[in-house]
This record gives C-alpha cells, sequence and structure tokens, in this order.
C-alpha cells in the first residue's frame, strides 16, 4: 500500500513579505501622520464643474424667463420647449425634467425675481 502523505505544517509566524493589503493599509497610517489632505483633485473638479453649471445656467436665463413668462412652468414643458429649440445640454444632450429642474435650482431664487420683474416690465410697454 502506499504510504499516507505528510501533512503540511503551516507557519504560523512567518517572516512572510507583506500583503498589497498590508502595505497600503500602511501608507496610509504614514500619509496620516503627515497630514496629508484626501481628496483634494476631486474637491478641485467638483468647485470647477460647479463654475463651469452656473456660467451655463446663467447664459440660458434671459430664455427661461421668457419661456416662463409665455407660461412654460412646468420643467417637462420646459424641457420640451428646449429640445424643440434645438437648445443642447452642457454635455451636448437632450433635456429632460429633471435637467430642467437643476437649471431652475441653480439659477437660484432670483430666477423668480426676474420673472416678476420681466412681467412688470412688459404690463408697464418697456
Amino acid at each position: 500500500m502506499d504510504e499516507p502523505l505528510p501533512v503540511p505544517i503551516l507557519a504560523i509566524d512567518c517572516n512572510c513579505p507583506a500583503t498589497r493589503s498590508d502595505q497600503t493599509r500602511k501608507g496610509i497610517t504614514l500619509a496620516r501622520a503627515r497630514s496629508v489632505e484626501w481628496g483634494r483633485a476631486g474637491k478641485d473638479l467638483a468647485a470647477r464643474n460647479r463654475d463651469q453649471a452656473s456660467a451655463f445656467a446663467e447664459g440660458l436665463r434671459l430664455l427661461v424667463i421668457k419661456l416662463m413668462i409665455k407660461g412654460l412652468r412646468r420643467p417637462a414643458r420646459l424641457a420640451r420647449e428646449l429640445n424643440r429649440l434645438a437648445i443642447a445640454t452642457p454635455e451636448g444632450g437632450h433635456w429632460h425634467s429633471t435637467t430642467v429642474t437643476r437649471l431652475i435650482k441653480r439659477l437660484g431664487p432670483s430666477l423668480k425675481t426676474d420673472i416678476e420683474a420681466a412681467k412688470q416690465a412688459a404690463a408697464n410697454g418697456q
């Protein structure tokens, strides 16, 4: 008969090289000790995107005011009209009620004031 195979003995205390997760954990600990700021690139990118979105929204302010004065107040109707006018979103796509809602939110509370002022100016014949 065959002899039984030897049972492997696992080394509990080995001098194995550190695993990748151990190296990552150690690197993070060292970076925290140096007060490294995490996510700086993401914060910079978010600020740049926010500024670009605000500039785009401001460029559409007068058109949105005109459309809202005409009675297109619901986001879905505004989206339909912006698509009909072939005005692309910042990414070059089509408008949806959600993107219009975000546009209106970005234009802020001053949009309502601007609409009221434009209505009064139109009523006064200006």
